[in-house]
């Protein structure tokens, strides 16, 4: 910067391009560090208030910092810079260290095999008790014809006969009374129960003296096969033919059957799937 005398400053002060120049060569906001001038005076009367004010509360501050320079303190002026956040140090610490590798689920084959185990037992104990309580029959001949035909399957309930006994019409699979038939199971028609007389006679059948309307059966009775007869059933004496009277082997020929002989119930018939339904 040039230093002018007194008489070089009035000089200038009354020559207007000079003026215009100082105005121009007003020190920016960096020279104005270093103090104020005559120029940067003219340049704040020309700015807005706001900035004005700014302009001065800047200046005090240069303005002190000069005079701690001064008196060799240093400036006292700081500020403050706001430090970035960083992680917590228990995020610090749990990046820090690695990661464990996930663990695959493992089968524990002795337990696999066990449960396997007691699974094949459950079921064959419930397919044994299902057959116990509901055993399956299969019909082999005609002597049932038309109810069933050969190689009709049923199910047979064990229970019924447990809480209550057999009645008339109800269809009954028991162990055959001949001698001749160990071991077969065969199926029939209840005629008759305990206490009561079935009688035979002109190839019809009385139920205590009542005859019976069998709609039921194939076809009428033969003579050869029905002869007339009269029995009287005991306790536990159950009187049983077949539907196809002319072709059955029956109570007509080894008597009553008594109770211990009784399997069960005729229940169901589930094939063919035509004739599927429940037997009343």
């Amino acid at each position: 910067m040039d230093f002018m005398n007194d008489a070089d400053q009035q000089k200038a002060a009354n020559d207007p391009e000079n003026t215009n120049r100082v105005q121009r060569d007003a020190p920016s906001d960096a020279d104005a560090s270093y103090g104020t001038t005559d120029a940067e005076d003219a340049t704040e009367q020309s700015v807005t208030p706001p900035v004005q004010e700014a302009v001065s509360a800047r200046n005090d501050v240069i303005a002190r910092d000069n005079e701690a320079l001064a008196d060799g303190e240093g400036p006292v002026t700081v500020i403050p810079v706001p430090a970035k956040p960083g992680p917590s140090p228990e995020a610090s610490q749990e990046a820090s260290q690695p990661s464990e590798p996930r663990r695959k689920p493992r089968l524990h084959v002795r337990g696999f095999l066990g449960e396997t185990l007691r699974t094949v037992i459950f079921v064959i104990v419930v397919t044994v008790l299902f057959d116990l309580a509901i055993p399956r029959s299969l019909v082999e001949g005609r002597s049932m014809v038309p109810t069933f035909h050969d190689g009709d399957r049923l199910i047979v309930s064990r229970v019924h006969y447990l809480f209550d006994k057999p009645d008339h019409n109800d269809f009954i699979v028991f162990n055959s009374m001949s001698p001749n038939e160990p071991n077969t199971m065969i199926i029939k028609r209840v005629i008759g129960v305990p206490g009561d007389t079935i009688e035979l006679r002109d190839q019809r059948v009385y139920l205590n003296g009542q005859e019976i309307e069998e709609d039921y059966i194939n076809e009428a009775c033969a003579t050869y096969n029905c002869p007339d007869e009269r029995v009287e059933l005991g306790e536990d004496e159950y009187f049983v033919m077949g539907d196809n009277r002319n072709h059955s082997y029956d109570s007509r020929d080894y008597g009553a059957v008594t109770l211990d002989h009784i399997i069960g119930r005729v229940i169901l018939r589930y094939w063919p799937l035509d004739a599927l339904g429940l037997l009343e």
